[in-house]
């Protein structure tokens, strides 16, 4: 080998590893933006179930993320979109809305619910009316407790079921520390 090949692989490295070193604030991060599609049919959702709400004043409270998964077997994947934070989430429950997409647009199935400060969302090898079950911690009063429960799609919408597990699913693809949160003033 020269000198030069020898001293450009240095140079390459060190700008590699310098990348590393910087800060998590430095470093170039790269996220898929959501679909402008799905955040519109996310507005809607809120501004229809809020609709004596002002949306200016509530939007830039609102936290979200999301995923895609085919919960139909279709072979298109539905997104959930999970409310971090802001106006719709109660004292004990954020919503996690359900869109299944039809050509560019989105249009809101139905919503599941987590318990406030406890955002996982797992998908279980069960299925109810050709939709795979989804299953949540979930606050009830009786007994005082946060629990694993099911959420069953019934054919036109996911219901609370009765079915409590009683460890935590294997599959869960929203979580509270993974994933890139997005606000609607951004």
């Amino acid at each position: 080998m020269n000198r030069q090949t020898i001293l450009f692989g240095i140079i390459i490295s060190l700008t590699l590893a310098s990348e590393n070193l910087l800060p998590a604030q430095a470093q170039k991060i790269i996220v898929n933006q959501p679909d402008s599609n799905l955040v519109n049919a996310i507005k809607q959702t809120i501004r229809k179930e809020f609709a004596d709400t002002n949306w200016n004043e509530i939007k830039k409270d609102i936290t979200f993320k999301y995923t895609e998964v085919d919960l139909n077997k279709d072979g298109t994947k539905e997104a959930l979109v999970s409310i971090q934070k802001g106006f719709p989430c109660n004292n004990r429950h954020c919503p996690v809305y359900i869109y299944q997409k039809k050509g560019g647009n989105y249009s809101f199935i139905s919503y599941v619910f987590t318990s406030r400060g406890e955002l996982e969302v797992a998908l279980l090898p069960s299925r109810n009316k050709d939709w795979i079950s989804i299953a949540a911690p979930v606050f009830t009063y009786e007994p005082r407790e946060i629990a694993w429960r099911v959420f069953k799609f019934d054919g036109k919408k996911y219901q609370l079921s009765e079915q409590k597990l009683n460890s935590t699913p294997k599959q869960i693809i929203l979580r509270e520390a993974s994933g890139y949160e997005f606000n609607f003033t951004n």
